[in-house]
């Protein structure tokens, strides 16, 4: 390449490839090591055939590429996970960080949309028996640590790529019937199926060979709650840095045959929670509801609404980072920190519905400091 053009600073992207959708299988993509990378894209395009004979179905709310991917991960030197993430939390996440969602669009008719081009806004939507659902759907998935400001730390989490000896973005597809809400049992039959998921990157254009970065690691784990709780105690990683935590609560209402009634966004699931250092050193403490509003203020949020559901039901986020500047993350090393929890408290049981067991997703958001490589 040029040198003026490789010291350029204008944002460069480039498509890496298209990864078929296959129910219930895995699909891996390979990156070059030629780069450094801001984010990934991936956009579900296509549309698939629904024929049933009875029943009523109703898609769940999150969203298809939620339903259809029940994970995507990117790890560099094969086990080195850096993202290990559900497609909800990336909407989520462009929605708190941008003030706007990932594009999601779905339309039914006789036959697909032109140019896989649907333009009603939201999830997947059945439409009457034999006809076509069309597809697009959009996730970001950023390396730059978004909750922060351009100077203040952001740049500091790109992936120098040309400092691994491998990168591979990882898909774990589920099958076509977890399209339906939970709970609901219409037999419906999928076919014709042209879904597919683009893959393409943003990446630095101007020389950094021999940079090397912070990682911004992002991974979650399900909590499933029973029933009300006080101080249940959920362990959140140390040895590192903590840059901030997401939670996702659904409820346990088992559904019905023809809704999407079932487990659903939560914002009744959790009454309180506090973040403890070493068991006694409270870092924050929040009603869940206040921590709710807390996000909507200083984020400027105004969240889309379909159907009664806002996309940020269910949704908090705990930020550990100080002025939007990432020198502000928590340490959680020793001497200073040995043990680091959340606890949380739940709502009884007339409050909130346990019947199929409710669950609180915890994404943790950890920073990990640059090593040069060996």
């Amino acid at each position: 390449m040029n040198a003026l053009l490789q010291n350029a600073q204008s944002e460069r992207t480039r498509v890496l490839g298209t990864i078929k959708f296959e129910p219930g299988q895995n699909a891996s993509l390979k990156f070059p090591n030629d780069t450094t990378i801001k984010g990934i894209i991936l956009s579900l395009r296509g549309s698939v055939r629904t024929t049933y004979a009875s029943g009523t179905p109703v898609a769940k709310a999150e969203g298809t590429m939620d339903s259809l991917v029940n994970l995507i991960e990117f790890a560099v030197d094969g086990r080195n996970t850096l993202k290990s993430l559900r497609p909800h939390i990336l909407h989520i996440q462009n929605l708190l960080a941008f003030g706007v969602e990932t594009p999601r669009f779905a339309s039914a008719g006789a036959a697909p949309a032109p140019d896989n081009y649907p333009t009603t806004p939201g999830g997947f939507v059945f439409g009457t028996t034999g006809q076509y659902t069309t597809v697009r759907e959009t996730v970001y998935m950023p390396f730059e640590q978004v909750y922060c400001e351009p100077g203040w730390g952001r740049e500091r989490t790109y992936v120098n790529l040309r400092n691994h000896s491998s990168a591979e973005l990882r898909l774990s597809f589920a099958d076509f019937k977890n399209l339906l809400g939970n709970g609901n049992t219409a037999p419906v039959v999928f076919d014709n199926s042209t879904l597919q998921i683009e893959v393409s990157i943003v990446e630095r254009s101007d020389a950094t060979a021999n940079v090397v970065f912070d990682q911004w690691k992002q991974y979650m784990v399900n909590h499933p709650i029973a029933g009300e709780g006080r101080a249940l105690q959920y362990r959140v990683n140390t040895g590192n840095y903590i840059t901030s935590l997401l939670f996702y609560a659904t409820d346990g209402a088992p559904g019905s045959t023809t809704t999407a009634t079932g487990k659903l966004a939560s914002n009744l699931l959790v009454k309180s929670l506090e973040l403890k250092a070493n068991g006694r050193d409270g870092i924050q403490s929040w009603n869940w509801k206040d921590l709710q509003d807390y996000n909507r203020s200083v984020y400027g949020l105004v969240a889309p609404t379909a159907n009664g559901v806002s996309r940020l039901d269910g949704i908090a986020h705990l930020n550990l980072l100080n002025r939007r500047q990432l020198d502000t993350m928590l340490p959680t090393m020793r001497p200073v920190i040995d043990d680091l929890n959340m606890y949380v408290d739940t709502n009884p049981s007339g409050i909130v519905d346990y019947t199929s067991g409710a669950n609180l997703l915890m994404v943790t958001e950890e920073l990990v400091l640059g090593a040069a490589p060996k």
